[in-house]
Protein backbone atom coordinates (compact mmCIF):
# COMPACT_ATOMS: atom_id res chain seq x y z
CA UNK A 1 0.00 0.00 0.00
CA UNK A 2 2.93 2.53 0.79
CA UNK A 3 3.68 2.36 -3.09
CA UNK A 4 0.76 4.64 -3.62
CA UNK A 5 2.28 7.40 -1.62
CA UNK A 6 5.47 7.38 -3.51
CA UNK A 7 4.91 9.55 -7.03
CA UNK A 8 8.23 6.76 -8.29
CA UNK A 9 5.28 4.51 -8.64
CA UNK A 10 2.31 6.64 -9.73
CA UNK A 11 2.40 5.07 -13.40
CA UNK A 12 1.94 1.80 -11.68
CA UNK A 13 -1.01 2.61 -9.17
CA UNK A 14 -3.37 0.91 -11.80
CA UNK A 15 -1.90 -2.37 -11.55
CA UNK A 16 -0.97 -1.74 -8.06
CA UNK A 17 -4.45 -1.05 -6.91
CA UNK A 18 -5.86 -4.38 -8.88
CA UNK A 19 -2.91 -6.26 -6.61
CA UNK A 20 -4.28 -4.82 -3.70
CA UNK A 21 -7.58 -5.40 -4.22
CA UNK A 22 -6.71 -9.38 -5.33
CA UNK A 23 -5.01 -9.89 -2.00
CA UNK A 24 -8.04 -8.10 0.03
CA UNK A 25 -10.41 -10.56 -1.82
CA UNK A 26 -8.08 -13.51 -0.85
CA UNK A 27 -7.38 -12.17 2.81
CA UNK A 28 -10.84 -11.83 3.32
CA UNK A 29 -12.15 -15.30 1.99
CA UNK A 30 -9.69 -17.23 4.05
CA UNK A 31 -9.99 -15.42 7.28
CA UNK A 32 -11.87 -18.13 9.68
CA UNK A 33 -12.08 -15.93 13.26
CA UNK A 34 -12.15 -12.70 14.19
CA UNK A 35 -8.53 -12.25 13.81
CA UNK A 36 -5.59 -13.41 10.82
CA UNK A 37 -4.42 -16.58 13.16
CA UNK A 38 -8.26 -16.84 14.77
CA UNK A 39 -9.22 -16.19 17.79
CA UNK A 40 -6.38 -14.79 19.39
CA UNK A 41 -5.00 -11.05 18.26
CA UNK A 42 -1.46 -10.98 17.17
CA UNK A 43 0.82 -8.03 16.48
CA UNK A 44 -0.09 -9.46 13.04
CA UNK A 45 -3.29 -7.77 13.11
CA UNK A 46 -2.14 -5.25 14.90
CA UNK A 47 0.24 -4.20 11.51
CA UNK A 48 -3.23 -5.54 9.27
CA UNK A 49 -5.37 -2.87 11.22
CA UNK A 50 -2.22 0.22 9.94
CA UNK A 51 -2.20 -1.25 6.38
CA UNK A 52 -6.30 -1.59 5.81
CA UNK A 53 -5.80 2.06 8.14
CA UNK A 54 -4.57 3.72 4.75
CA UNK A 55 -7.28 2.34 2.60
CA UNK A 56 -9.07 5.37 2.07
CA UNK A 57 -6.40 7.50 1.37
CA UNK A 58 -5.53 5.15 -2.04
CA UNK A 59 -8.95 4.49 -2.98
CA UNK A 60 -9.78 1.52 -1.38
CA UNK A 61 -13.33 1.00 0.68
CA UNK A 62 -13.26 -2.01 2.64
CA UNK A 63 -17.11 -2.22 2.72
CA UNK A 64 -16.98 -4.07 -0.18
CA UNK A 65 -15.00 -6.95 1.71
CA UNK A 66 -17.65 -7.01 5.53
CA UNK A 67 -15.28 -9.39 6.78
CA UNK A 68 -12.48 -7.31 7.05
CA UNK A 69 -14.72 -3.77 7.68
CA UNK A 70 -15.42 -6.11 10.95
CA UNK A 71 -11.80 -6.97 11.82
CA UNK A 72 -11.01 -2.80 11.79
CA UNK A 73 -14.47 -2.19 13.87
CA UNK A 74 -13.44 -5.33 16.17
CA UNK A 75 -9.49 -3.98 16.85
CA UNK A 76 -10.83 -0.53 16.91
CA UNK A 77 -12.59 -1.28 19.83
CA UNK A 78 -10.21 -3.22 21.95
CA UNK A 79 -9.01 -0.87 25.07
CA UNK A 80 -5.09 -0.60 24.36
CA UNK A 81 -5.56 0.43 20.63
CA UNK A 82 -7.90 2.80 21.46
CA UNK A 83 -5.12 4.16 24.09
CA UNK A 84 -2.98 4.12 21.17
CA UNK A 85 -5.17 6.46 18.73
CA UNK A 86 -5.46 8.54 21.60
CA UNK A 87 -1.80 9.20 22.66
CA UNK A 88 -1.02 9.36 19.04
CA UNK A 89 -3.79 11.89 18.81
CA UNK A 90 -5.57 9.65 15.60
CA UNK A 91 -8.84 11.00 15.16
CA UNK A 92 -12.10 9.02 13.61
CA UNK A 93 -12.95 10.29 10.58
CA UNK A 94 -15.47 7.90 9.12
CA UNK A 95 -18.83 7.75 10.26
CA UNK A 96 -18.66 4.02 11.57
CA UNK A 97 -14.97 5.43 13.44
CA UNK A 98 -12.72 2.68 12.29
CA UNK A 99 -10.31 4.70 10.14
CA UNK A 100 -8.04 7.48 11.95
CA UNK A 101 -5.65 10.15 10.46
CA UNK A 102 -3.81 12.99 12.45
CA UNK A 103 -6.11 15.94 12.37
CA UNK A 104 -4.01 18.38 10.08
CA UNK A 105 -3.84 15.18 7.42
CA UNK A 106 -8.40 15.24 7.75
CA UNK A 107 -8.05 19.20 7.29
CA UNK A 108 -5.42 19.23 4.44
CA UNK A 109 -7.29 16.23 2.80
CA UNK A 110 -10.84 18.30 2.59
CA UNK A 111 -12.52 14.87 4.76
CA UNK A 112 -15.80 16.63 5.88
CA UNK A 113 -17.75 15.94 8.99
CA UNK A 114 -16.63 15.88 12.85
CA UNK A 115 -13.39 13.82 13.93
CA UNK A 116 -14.03 12.32 17.35
CA UNK A 117 -11.56 10.61 19.25
CA UNK A 118 -12.03 6.81 19.60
Amino acid sequence: MVMFFDAAYAGAHDQIHALLVKRLEWLSNHMKGPYLTGENFTVADAYLFVCLNWSPWIAIDLRQWPMLSAFMKRVAERPRVKEALQAEQLLAFEQDGVFFAPEVYLTAANRTGTPVLP
